[in-house]
């Protein structure tokens, strides 16, 4: 779906369109015709503005739900979003680990980068590197 003509660019077309035939605009400014019709029509009841975004469902969490996050976070910074899925539907909120983690970046938390435990094998894997090893004898010309 193509982005909403500017507010400025509406304002154009309805004004090119009071002195011109609606084709010769929307050749113009590069749009449908048919966009040029709806646009003066909606001029006619001073509606020319793009209309607000439709919004959506509402969100599951509110401020309280916020409010007790950041306190279980402040008592464990380690806490998984699977973990505050959790606890938040012990609190009437059943949401799921993704809301969760969209929950913590809303609230400006970034994603925990340390490993939630040890590494299997403490040692090194790979053997140190070992200087050049140099012939045992010198190299000796073919004899003539």
């Amino acid at each position: 779906m193509p982005a909403p003509l500017s507010l400025d660019l509406r304002r154009r077309i309805v004004e090119a369109a009071k002195t011109r035939s609606q084709a010769a605009v929307a050749e113009q400014f590069s749009v449908a015709r048919a966009t040029v019709q709806r646009l003066v029509a909606l001029a006619r009841h001073d509606q020319v503005a793009p209309k607000p975004h439709g919004g959506g469902p509402p969100r599951l969490l509110g401020a309280e739900h916020h409010a007790l996050v950041a306190t279980w976070l402040g008592e464990n910074p380690s806490l998984t979003q699977a973990e505050i899925a959790g606890r938040l539907a012990g609190h009437g909120a059943l949401v799921s680990r993704q809301t969760a983690g969209r929950t913590l970046a809303r609230m400006g938390y970034t994603r925990k980068k340390k490993p939630s435990r040890p590494p299997s094998r403490p040692e090194t894997t790979s053997p140190p590197s070992a200087p050049p090893s140099r012939p045992s004898r010198p190299h000796s010309m073919p004899s003539a």
